[in-house]
């Protein structure tokens, strides 16, 4: 009896070892009763150390920051497209539009054809410009412009830019510069026209990129022409790369 429980000591003692004490007994050394309560607690830490490495890939973060790794590398790439975008649906479009405000100017001066120049030569421009983009650099960072517009709007009609809201319905949709200019001409221009610019724009390039035509079958030469004018270095995606 006082062997029995000798020989359980001994294997609690083994059990208990860290692995550098453990693997500095001598299996050779042993009585037969100890090597095997040897093998049987060296069986149980192959097991366990087995065991350990099989759950770890399961429980580990791992493929969870691999995934927050990608998407911070996949916006810092786009981070440059999204910009270059951006200043083609603000800046392009105003610069097409005011070639076309120009010759509206030799017929009409009345504010009402000034506001309607805005809307219609917004909504008009940013599709064709976001429709040759699309179609010349086949960029998917077009299709998100809307988002910082729509943000720049929301700041605005918050009216902590410092500018009075009066009527909002008034002022951003261009009603208020039609009778007194001033104020409400500023709040339209800089909050509805980039928000409208930026979502046509988004609009156009995203249902270009979901048409089923080929991409040549865009003007070649309109399409190089506003495209390159402002989106001159831009990336430009493999052409045997498919949309997502």
């Amino acid at each position: 009896m006082a062997f029995e429980i000798d020989l359980k000591r001994l294997e609690k003692d083994y059990s208990i070892m860290s692995a550098a004490e453990f693997a500095l007994l001598r299996r050779s050394e042993l009585t037969p009763e100890a090597a095997m309560i040897y093998d049987r607690v060296a069986a149980i830490r192959r097991a366990g150390d087995d065991s350990a490495l099989a759950v770890a890939p399961v429980s580990s973060d791992t493929p969870l920051q691999a995934k927050m790794a990608n998407f911070a590398i996949r916006i810092l790439r786009g981070s440059p497209g999204l910009f270059a975008n951006t200043l083609g649906a603000v800046i392009g479009v105003g610069f097409l539009k005011s070639l076309s405000s120009t010759l509206v100017k030799l017929f009409t001066h009345s504010r009402v054809s000034i506001v309607l120049t805005e809307w219609i030569g917004s909504i008009v421009f940013a599709a064709l410009l976001g429709v040759s983009v699309q179609r010349r650099w086949r960029t998917r960072t077009a299709r998100w412009v809307w988002i910082p517009a729509l943000l720049w709007f929301l700041f605005g009609l918050t009216g902590r830019a410092g500018l009075p809201l009066g009527n909002p319905w008034l002022t951003f949709s261009g009603i208020a510069c039609i009778h007194e200019r001033g104020i409400s001409c500023v709040q339209f221009t800089i909050f509805t026209a980039l928000l409208v610019r930026s979502s046509v724009y988004s609009l156009a390039a995203f249902l270009s990129a979901r048409s089923s035509r080929q991409y040549d079958s865009f003007h070649p030469v309109l399409s190089r022409i506003l495209s390159g004018l402002f989106l001159i270095g831009l990336p430009k995606v493999d052409k045997n790369q498919a949309e997502k």
